[in-house]
């Protein structure tokens, strides 16, 4: 009896650690938002583009990405994707527009 109580205790402290990271992720998804930002001049070949571990789907030179919701995130993902393609003259997301500082700041850093 006193082995199969410290099986089933084994057993749950391997499953938990794992629901409590599922769960993490699944706040941390909540957390994303969706921005748009538009380009310059070097437009992505594929339809899909990862820039550090942000994917961006582009249609033209539009692409959309979920981030985490919070000005750092932002600032981080406009400099790098304007590092990658060349500028970036417009970046929206649920906050509204990127003012033109930051996004000048943002593309100052390529």
């Amino acid at each position: 009896m006193k082995k199969t109580v410290q099986f089933v205790a084994l057993a749950a402290s391997l499953l938990l650690p794992a629901g409590g990271a599922s769960m993490a992720a699944a706040a941390s998804r909540e957390r994303e938002v969706l921005v748009t930002a538009i380009v310059g001049s070097k437009h992505p070949a594929r339809p899909r583009v990862v820039v550090e571990d942000v994917v961006w789907t582009c249609t033209g030179n539009a692409c959309t990405a979920r981030i985490r919701d919070d000005p750092a995130t932002r600032q981080r993902a406009c400099y790098r994707l304007a590092r990658m393609m060349g500028g970036v003259t417009s970046f929206d997301g649920p906050a509204g527009a990127m003012p033109a500082e930051e996004l000048d700041r943002c593309n100052r850093r390529k």
